[in-house]
């Protein structure tokens, strides 16, 4: 699943970025959540210097939507018994190291998938997404996940690490089928 990948890719540079003491993306979130950049052409400020912030909320959105729907559809799945339980029980880590304290609660994390989900089962794409963000109605439906972000060097290293292992044994039981 390409969305594991990107998801967990996107948590490694922001624990490496995180170790160098680099605040882009806190600094980015806190433009988000207190509108910040509604003063500036949202578009240009969307794909330049708020576009790490934007892509790492939508990278994150995109996973959880992949995911949700694959613990929805996994009893019409044909995978042998045993590998529909692993794949719940890896599902089901990756929700629990992203949840806990300082992070995205695991009923959260289904409807941040659902936000981007369309009528017919397509993902919205980035610029639809940025809109979302943008829309003083709608983002604050999303700060959850812009807090998540914006404290993500709260939680310990070894609480991010934990995060991007169950994403990695996650991808490659995926890469595996």
């Amino acid at each position: 699943m390409i969305a594991t990948a990107d998801f967990r890719e996107r948590l490694e540079d922001i624990d490496d970025r995180i170790r160098r003491n680099d605040v882009l993306l806190a600094n980015t979130m806190n433009d988000v959540k207190n509108r910040s950049h509604v003063d500036v052409e949202y578009a240009r400020w969307a794909n330049g210097f708020g576009h790490f912030a934007l892509s790492t909320l939508y990278i994150t959105v995109v996973y959880f939507a992949c995911a949700s729907k694959i613990r929805a559809d996994l009893p019409f799945v044909n995978l042998s018994s045993g590998d529909d339980r692993r794949l719940l029980d890896l599902l089901s880590k990756v929700r629990q190291a992203v949840g806990g304290e300082f992070g995205i609660w695991e009923n959260l994390q289904d409807s941040f998938g659902s936000y981007v989900r369309r009528d017919d089962g397509s993902i919205m794409n980035y610029r639809h997404f940025c809109s979302l963000i943008g829309d003083e109605v709608t983002c604050p439906w999303f700060l959850r996940l812009i807090d998540f972000y914006r404290d993500l060097d709260r939680k310990l290293q070894e609480e991010r690490q934990q995060m991007i292992r169950e994403l990695r044994a996650l991808e490659a039981f995926l890469s595996a089928r």
